[in-house]
């Protein structure tokens, strides 16, 4: 039941960033070369696990929503943070607060990006509300949400493009029906050097090369009268940078280990043995 009818949240960013210009000196301008940030960081969103297709439904984890696009124009440059903030988006009972920030191989934070000297993008994403659970079969109900990711891109001057981070995410979930439910779901996730296709990479495919996303939750769930039951579960998906990823999943409810495929174009579903 938890599978079909739970609902939280990916934030995924699209848009433009428009670069500008820089000189050395008043009579020796120098152009910027712009870096389209709006690809890389929608390439970033593959390091939560809730936007790796199929994976939700074979971990019992809610389904992503999308978060509205943002226009990366809109998101001046912070002294303060050394970061770009965008504009809080509200969508479906959801906030979105995001920002990302800049560095140069030193590590130094930059304010405008430039092909040729942005070594490195990190983005922090912060989603919290209450999202509705649509009307199916006489149940519906409510999924509080409260999710943190920060991801950070490596190797924008020299490839590979390698995505390091971390995801922390809290759901509670209300159904109402002939069998009332009550699910807390709290995980986290760990995305390590998951390595991505570049431009340059023209006859590779345009999945993940390599890498892992490991992720361990804890499910407590009350159903009715029935009363409640706490599971854990451990799982890694791999990448191998072919259209089908694996996942091997276990719980504290069998001594079972779950092997699965999934399908990376989201066309058909996961295979389990």
């Amino acid at each position: 039941m938890m599978r079909s009818t739970s609902r939280a949240l990916i934030a995924a960013l699209a848009a433009a960033l428009v670069a500008g210009c820089g000189s050395d000196s008043p009579n020796a301008p120098e152009t910027v070369h712009t870096l389209d940030v709006a690809t890389i960081l929608s390439q970033m969103s593959i390091g939560r696990v809730s936007s790796v297709p199929g994976a939700s439904a074979v971990l019992s984890l809610p389904a992503p929503i999308g978060v509205p696009a943002i226009a990366l124009s809109a998101c001046p440059f912070s002294a303060s943070t050394q970061g770009f903030t965008c504009p809080t988006v509200s969508s479906a009972g959801l906030t979105f607060d995001i920002s990302y920030f800049l560095y140069d191989a030193a590590g130094h934070a930059q304010s405008v990006a430039d092909a040729s000297t942005t070594a490195v993008v990190r983005t922090v994403v912060d989603t919290k509300g209450t999202a509705n659970v649509p009307p199916t079969n006489g149940v519906s109900g409510t999924v509080v949400v409260a999710d943190h990711s920060d991801m950070t891109m490596s190797g924008l001057l020299t490839p590979p493009h390698t995505l390091n981070g971390n995801e922390t995410s809290h759901y509670d979930i209300a159904l109402t029906g002939a069998t009332p439910l009550h699910s807390v779901i709290d995980q986290t996730s760990v995305t390590k050097n998951v390595v991505l296709p570049t431009t340059s990479d023209a006859s590779s495919a345009a999945f993940p090369l390599s890498g892992t996303i490991t992720t361990d939750s804890k499910t407590v769930t009350s159903i009715a009268s029935l009363g409640t039951i706490a599971v854990t579960a451990h799982s890694v998906i791999t990448f191998n940078g072919t259209s089908k990823a694996t996942i091997v999943y276990t719980t504290s409810l069998s001594a079972t280990v779950t092997t699965c495929m999934i399908d990376l174009n989201g066309s058909s579903p996961p295979v389990c043995s």
